[in-house]
């Protein structure tokens, strides 16, 4: 029921009342001459004044009446169900009732509670996982160290590379998050140089090769240069996220490829995995923040920003992703960079 229609309806039923007793009135005081008696006039009178007195009656609660049904009670549960809200009962949500403007307001509510959950349960989500991932590399880190206490002997070989491995996964994660933070502050800045993108892929390989006796890094670029105006470091880092995120959701092992190809207008990046791949439902959301795609997500390392950090990265330079997967068919990652980026 609209507020508009409703007063509306009330003021036509009070004119009519009004209306009506005018009438009246005007009657008993026309036909006043007929009456000889003054007891009769005056009982008429009163009849008069009685009518006016219960149609004011009848107005003021049929008028308090639709404010409590309609107005109040609605503006009252939708107070209440804020304060909830305020309270931490992130879950309250408000009834969509009464006049049109309260319904807009609890669905507005309503929207904005949803959104303030959804980050809510990301932001446990990320804090479990910075947990999780954090305790793997320190308890190396910790396990090396007391080795070493505890021995006269130089460290061996193998220890000097497992500490240094754990130190380096804790700079990338690290590296992730501020690399995020500053996207979403918008601190991101470009360095512009003109490179060939065939050394980026072939150091980007390198560097890969050795992080999984599974895997083989392999790499596809034409014979020539492939010139591009970009900031290399962050090309790089683009190509260093893709590569390691294949060889995360390959647990089989196989082929990793970085492929480089030039078209007319951009250079082309892609890398491809023979791994889990993914469902339509799960590539949706695969570049926001604290999200993984495929089966394996519980037992991946990382926070779920390497995908996220690509995208904005791929955007600073005018540039476009996409994903081609299916389930157990692997995925691709393709990236297309213009050459001319104002």
């Amino acid at each position: 029921m609209r507020t508009g229609g409703t007063l509306r309806s009330i003021a036509t039923l009070g004119l009519v009342a009004v209306a009506s007793l005018a009438l009246l009135a005007a009657i008993l005081l026309d036909t006043r001459r007929a009456y000889v008696h003054e007891a009769a006039l005056n009982r008429a009178v009163d009849v008069a004044g009685a009518c006016v007195a219960i149609a004011s009656v009848i107005a003021v609660a049929l008028g308090s009446w639709w404010l409590q049904t309609h107005a109040l009670e609605p503006l009252a549960n939708l107070a209440r169900a804020m304060a909830r809200f305020g309270g931490g009962d992130v879950d309250q949500r408000a009834a969509v009732e009464g006049p049109a403007e309260l319904a807009a307001m609890a669905r507005t509510f309503n929207e904005m509670a949803e959104s303030v959950s959804r980050q809510r349960k990301q932001r446990q989500t990320f804090i479990a996982g910075v947990a999780h991932d954090l305790r793997s590399p320190l308890g190396v880190l910790r396990m090396s160290t007391d080795l070493a206490r505890m021995s006269d002997e130089k460290l061996p070989p193998i220890v000097i590379d497992a500490v240094r491995r754990q130190v380096d996964r804790l700079e990338r994660m690290v590296g992730d998050l501020l690399d995020s933070l500053n996207v979403e502050a918008g601190n991101l800045q470009l360095r512009m140089e003109s490179v060939d993108v065939r050394e980026i892929a072939a150091e980007t390989a390198r560097a890969h090769q050795g992080v999984s006796s599974r895997h083989v890094v392999e790499l596809d670029v034409p014979a020539t240069q492939v010139p591009l105006v970009c900031d290399g470091m962050r090309v790089g880092q683009i190509l260093s996220n893709l590569v390691g995120n294949a060889i995360k959701y390959s647990p089989r092992g196989g082929r990793v490829t970085i492929r480089v190809t030039s078209e007319d207008d951009a250079v082309v990046l892609c890398v491809s995995d023979e791994g889990v791949g993914m469902t339509p439902e799960e590539t949706r959301g695969v570049f926001e923040p604290f999200r993984r795609g495929g089966t394996l997500r519980d037992g991946v390392p990382g926070w779920g920003l390497g995908l996220f950090v690509v995208r904005r990265l791929v955007d600073a330079h005018g540039g476009q992703i996409q994903l081609l997967t299916a389930p157990d068919r692997g995925s691709t990652f393709r990236v297309s960079l213009p050459y001319h980026h104002a």
